[in-house]
């Protein structure tokens, strides 16, 4: 665990979530949705549109604990991603009773895995992942590969060039396809991404040809987007610490999110 790590409050080898380095991490013993919705809805063309025309969810983890789905359901929220796993050392006790509590309260629902390129291949990691309730069925949203700053022991990229991180996620996208019969999607930082993955070459287009994006930006808007994607299909834009969950916003009103859900990508 590195020393930045630890001031945003992971604590152990296992306690990655998606946007860590933004955030301060804690864990919360039960959590009920914010009393306001937040209002801003970025439209296909990246125009903020009105406060119904795109959908909202939340993504939690571990240190989320138990969570009210109704009130976030009431108060219009429609999609969640729950942690599955990390690595290929770790498997989350929650998340599958998060998803059922969400499907239970209504939610369209999706995992997402926590990459650590240094411990593993990605094929093995997309097994791992698959495993432990990652997969995909139509009416369930595509299973997420978390792609963000080391937390741990290395530097930033986990210690690998660019091409050799790129070809992680290949082989990841390539495993997942051929188990589930949809890509992944992938949740990324614009920054991280340039860095460590890079910002031209036919396997960075590849890669973004595949998978979706799901970005994550805490500015206020969505911001530029890695190479080669064109816009962004999920954002998250902010991080409720106090209640260990974020925000997202879907790039399409829940009719496109329902259809993503069915076909996959």
């Amino acid at each position: 665990m590195s020393s930045n790590a630890r001031s945003h409050g992971l604590t152990s080898t296992y306690g990655a979530v998606p946007g860590w380095s933004k955030k301060q991490v804690k864990a919360v013993p039960a959590v009920k949705a914010p009393r306001t919705m937040h209002t801003n809805r970025m439209q296909p063309n990246g125009v903020i549109g009105t406060k119904s025309s795109a959908a909202k969810g939340i993504d939690v983890s571990g240190y989320t604990g138990n969570v009210d789905w109704a009130s976030f359901r009431s108060q219009g929220y429609t999609f969640a991603y729950a942690k599955a796993s990390e690595g290929n050392y770790y498997t989350s006790k929650l998340g599958p009773s998060q998803v059922s509590g969400a499907k239970a309260a209504g939610f369209t629902t999706g995992m997402y895995h926590f990459a650590n390129p240094s411990v593993s291949g990605g094929a093995e990691q997309a097994d791992y992942f698959i495993a432990r309730g990652g997969g995909w069925t139509p009416g369930s949203l595509p299973g997420v590969v978390d792609l963000e700053w080391n937390p741990y022991a290395g530097n930033s990229c986990y210690d690998l060039t660019n091409s050799a991180m790129q070809n992680w996620i290949v082989a990841f996208q390539d495993e997942y396809k051929a188990k589930t019969g949809t890509y992944p999607t992938i949740y990324t930082a614009t920054a991280w991404w340039n860095q460590c993955i890079g910002t031209w070459g036919p396997t960075v287009a590849l890669i973004a040809e595949r998978s979706p994006l799901w970005l994550a930006n805490y500015s206020g808007s969505v911001g530029s987007t890695p190479y080669a994607w064109a816009n962004q299909k999920n954002w998250q834009y902010a991080a409720v610490d106090s209640g260990g969950y974020d925000l997202n916003q879907f790039n399409g009103d829940w009719a496109v999110l329902a259809a993503f859900s069915k076909i996959g990508y």
